[in-house]
């Protein structure tokens, strides 16, 4: 079946016409093919304060967190069309309370691709074990400033010791059980920091046999923990030339790294023709086959088809009847298709057989 499966991800990508991909996606669903991206987030909470993010850490009270029980009814009504589960999206889910049990949960119901993204201070060596242990398929660390001054300075309220003793204890038990498992993916944003040491983020594919790395854009935003220091990493502030021999440095390893099955994923909006853009200056396509397998659930319990966008609000899992956000889905997928969603954040989720 998992051969199948890539040969499906292959014909997906070679199409180009969003209405051939969503037709794709509709037979895959019909024919009872698991073809869904499900983000789950747990809490709206996180443990430290990012220079460039939005989220403050403040204490987590009872309406912070999605139950252990809410969960369980939320993956008992989304589990069986999905293919990829990520158990948390824009907030630290290792902040839930218990968060072991909700991942033992996912792992029961069989879910085909489990993964969750986290900045690592809180995986501690009892979650470690488990994800070793139960064969979880992935974990996502958010990783920005590759060297200690760096990473204290972006990460506030963060350790770079602490993360380097986390992900130390997780790749050495790995090693200990022999397995492949979790595989280890890196997020790092495209910001000065980063590009200008790129050389010393590449150590990290050796030391800890990371499988991907995703380059996102740095997002300008007016709750930003800290713009003037935003604004001193802003990619553009780095000389041109300078910058484009940082691309094809760049662009030279990605490609020296998938003939060894590794990825780095630079983003389009970002790259192009060997310079950098902005996202709003990319056009926005008029159509998008997003809404016919993307699905986000906040904690508490509103479904949404893209993350960013407001009118993409599907129901609430709590209080509305499956069979009405189904309904609503199929609504917000028609609207996406004949052109009327057009919101530039959309740009941020990757249409291709990374998700599908």
């Amino acid at each position: 079946m998992k051969s199948d499966l890539n040969i499906l991800k292959k014909a997906y990508d070679m199409i180009g016409n969003d209405y051939l991909r969503a037709i794709s996606l509709r037979t895959m669903e019909s024919m009872g093919i698991r073809k869904d991206l499900v983000r789950l987030d747990t809490n709206d909470l996180c443990n430290i304060q990012c220079i460039m993010c939005g989220t403050h850490t403040r204490k987590g009270k009872a309406d912070h967190f999605m139950s252990l029980e809410n969960f369980k009814k939320v993956i008992d009504l989304f589990a069986p069309s999905a293919r990829l589960m990520y158990l948390g999206c824009a907030f630290e889910p290792l902040v839930t309370p218990g968060f072991a049990e909700y991942i033992l949960y996912v792992k029961s119901k069989k879910v085909p691709f489990i993964s969750f993204p986290t900045n690592g201070i809180l995986l501690n060596p009892e979650i470690s074990r488990l994800l070793v242990d139960e064969r979880i398929d992935e974990i996502i660390i958010s990783w920005n400033g590759y060297n200690r001054d760096d990473y204290n300075r972006i990460m506030h309220r963060s350790s770079y010791d602490k993360l380097i003793e986390n992900i130390d204890f997780l790749h050495d038990y790995k090693k200990q059980k022999n397995s492949e498992f979790p595989k280890i993916r890196i997020n790092t944003i495209f910001m000065k920091s980063n590009l200008e040491k790129f050389d010393e983020f590449l150590k990290l594919f050796g030391k800890y046999d990371v499988v991907a790395a995703q380059f996102r854009e740095l997002l300008f935003t007016n709750d930003m923990n800290d713009p003037e220091e935003v604004t001193r990493e802003l990619a553009t502030n780095i000389d041109k030339n300078e910058l484009d021999t940082i691309l094809k440095n760049i662009r030279s390893h990605a490609l020296r790294l998938s003939k060894e099955g590794k990825q780095i994923i630079l983003p389009k909006s970002l790259v192009q023709k060997d310079r950098i853009e902005s996202a709003k200056s990319v056009s926005v396509k008029a159509h998008c086959s997003v809404p016919y397998f993307s699905i986000w659930i906040e904690h508490n319990g509103t479904v949404k088809s893209c993350i960013f966008d407001s009118n993409a609000i599907l129901g609430n899992v709590f209080t509305d009847p499956i069979e009405k956000i189904r309904g609503n889905q199929n609504r917000f997928r028609k609207m996406a298709l004949n052109g009327k969603c057009r919101n530039e954040t959309c740009l941020m989720n990757v249409d291709s057989s990374s998700v599908i």
